[in-house]
């Protein structure tokens, strides 16, 4: 487990390392300080990673349950990973689409509006020169089919601040969020790519130390 908790340190940010156009930069700097507040898991992480088994064991035991959950079968830390608990990715996790309003096209949808914005790497607005490998990249991005129904993968950090849950909010509780992966219809998933996703067919207490964990 500690070399899986490595996936979740903190890792400071490099400052000018990264392309940001100029509406990316005022996004982040409205997201607050770096890095986010500390958690009872930040310290169960850093207990285990000093050896510290007595401020390890006030961490919850169903959390650690949950946890064990979470890097172990359910796997979720492919798509949960880093100091946010994401890897930044879109995916498809089985939730619909349509609705009697119409249809959320996902990243389908937010692709053509970034292609389409002045605020993109080859906008008027971006401090990326043409050139450059970023703004290439731009360029070439191209829209498949699979991109409808994909939503980005959520960071976990602060996550009970942020019910309801999914693309949609069609999921109250955290509870509700762990139920729909354990019973997970593999069948409405894209076909094309490597599938991560299988249904858990966790017990109810699994569900509630998964849940707890999160």
């Amino acid at each position: 487990m500690r070399t899986l908790l490595a996936l979740f340190v903190v890792a400071p940010v490099l400052a000018g390392s990264v392309d940001f156009t100029a509406e990316e930069r005022a996004r982040i700097e409205s997201h607050g300080p770096w890095p986010p507040p500390r958690t009872p898991f930040d310290d169960f992480r850093d207990a285990l990673s000093r050896g510290d088994s007595v401020t390890a064991a006030r961490y919850p035991a169903a959390a650690q349950r949950g946890l064990e959950i979470f890097v172990g079968s359910g796997r979720c830390f492919f798509c949960h990973a880093g100091p946010s608990f994401t890897n930044g990715e879109f995916a498809d996790v089985g939730r619909l689409f349509f609705s009697a309003d119409g249809v959320d096209a996902g990243r389908w949808g937010g692709l053509q509006q970034w292609l389409a914005s002045p605020y993109n790497r080859l906008g008027a607005f971006s401090d990326t020169p043409p050139d450059a490998a970023r703004a290439v990249a731009t360029k070439h991005v191209v829209m498949e089919p699979r991109h409808y129904g994909e939503f980005k993968v959520p960071g976990l950090r602060g996550l009970l601040a942020t019910a309801p849950y999914f693309h949609d909010g069609s999921a109250a509780t955290v509870e509700d969020v762990v139920r729909h992966y354990s019973e997970l219809d593999a069948g409405r998933l894209h076909a094309d790519g490597a599938r991560l996703l299988q249904a858990w067919q966790l017990s109810p207490p699994q569900v509630a130390d998964l849940a707890a964990f999160l």
